[in-house]
């Protein structure tokens, strides 16, 4: 009678795990120097200016912004992936009142109001606002000597809303409802975001065809505009295949794994769809179940890492569509076989795998 065994392939997992770990050491290792790069990372945006005749125009608005970071580059229309500073000026009862909103993809923020005595301390005013959402290391003050001279001698009171104070939500706007709100001036640059989501798809575990490959996620997202928005999902996986008919003897396998991909940049294409590249590492266990036999099931220690790329497309809301590919290397990977050898599964050196899912994301 045939018996069920599994044999480790030991010399060549070692040789699979060496390179694994060389790999994950290069990436990690790549890491602080993305976030270096991305600590002066200069960011482009869209102003969109209204204000009387007498007052600072879009050009004097955004020389006060550059004054104040150097991180910020103004460019026109036609560039869909870009935030877009909504600011109006108007006079009532004797003050100037500034109202400032921000828009990104398909979202935007509360509208703010700074008001002051002059259009020119409103227009300064916004002009810090604006600084220290792009740029959390900007000075409220300018920093050329020439104003700083200039302001001296003609000091003017400041805005009776301090603007270092005033957050930008990332609710949606509300025309009619301006108001000013103390807080962190970056509320809309950085964000925490929670997400769910269920998966199908397949990869290149099957001897012939494909195996199939069902998940449910959960995930989160420290999102700020750049490049530097890591996220993390961990996901509960089901794989399941055959061994190839042809043989005497064949088996069913079931693969069940938890998995955890680590995305430290978020890519955005144009405004509803982005890109995150990730490091993944996996573990679980691999079932083996004989056909036509009366052995019993082999169960066996699995775990594997790899890289992967997942696009994700805002449909509507938080709602999403998601694609996913991951490329992986089994740590110890075992060849199954019936006793004395007929081999029935070896696992690929190289995994490959594509899925589609559905996910949710809020706030």
């Amino acid at each position: 009678m045939p018996m069920w065994f599994a044999h480790l392939s030991s010399h060549t997992g070692t040789r699979h795990s060496a390179r694994l770990l060389l790999v994950l050491v290069l990436l990690v290792g790549t890491i602080p120097l993305i976030a270096r790069g991305q600590a002066r990372e200069v960011e482009s945006v869209r102003v969109r200016y209204d204000a009387p005749p007498d007052c600072p125009d879009q050009d004097d608005f955004f020389r006060e912004l550059s004054l104040r970071t150097a991180r910020v580059k103004l460019v026109e229309t036609g560039i869909p992936t870009v935030r877009t500073f909504r600011i109006s000026i108007a006079r009532a009862e004797g003050r100037a009142l500034g109202r400032l909103v921000v828009e990104d993809a398909d979202r935007a923020s509360v509208p703010r109001v700074v008001t002051g005595t002059t259009c020119e301390e409103v227009t300064r005013g916004l002009a810090v606002v604006v600084a220290l959402v792009v740029d959390p290391d900007a000075s409220p003050a300018r920093t050329d000597a020439v104003a700083s001279t200039a302001d001296a001698a003609s000091p003017e009171p400041p805005a009776s809303t301090a603007p270092a104070h005033l957050p930008l939500a990332s609710t949606p706007a509300q025309p009619h409802a301006a108001q000013s709100v103390t807080g962190p001036a970056t509320a809309d640059a950085v964000r925490v975001r929670l997400s769910f989501g269920i998966a199908l798809g397949v990869t290149n575990e099957a001897p012939s065809g494909s195996a199939n490959e069902t998940s449910a996620s959960v995930g989160g997202a420290y999102e700020r505009p750049g490049l530097l928005s890591p996220s993390a999902r961990l996901s509960l996986v089901r794989k399941k295949w055959d061994s190839q008919a042809a043989l005497p003897a064949s088996a069913h396998f079931v693969g069940t794994l938890g998995r955890l991909d680590g995305c430290p940049i978020r890519l955005r294409i144009f405004s509803p769809l982005s890109v995150f590249p990730c490091v993944r590492i996996e573990a679980g266990r691999l079932e083996a179940n004989p056909s036509g036999v009366p052995n019993p099931s082999v169960h066996r220690p699995w775990v594997a890492a790899g890289l992967t790329a997942r696009a994700g497309l805002h449909i509507i809301g938080g709602l999403m569509l998601e694609a996913q590919t991951a490329v992986a290397f089994p740590f110890l990977p075992e060849a199954f076989f019936f006793e004395p050898n007929l081999t029935v599964y070896t696992p690929p050196a190289v995994l490959f795998s594509a899925t589609m899912g559905l996910g949710v994301e809020f706030p």
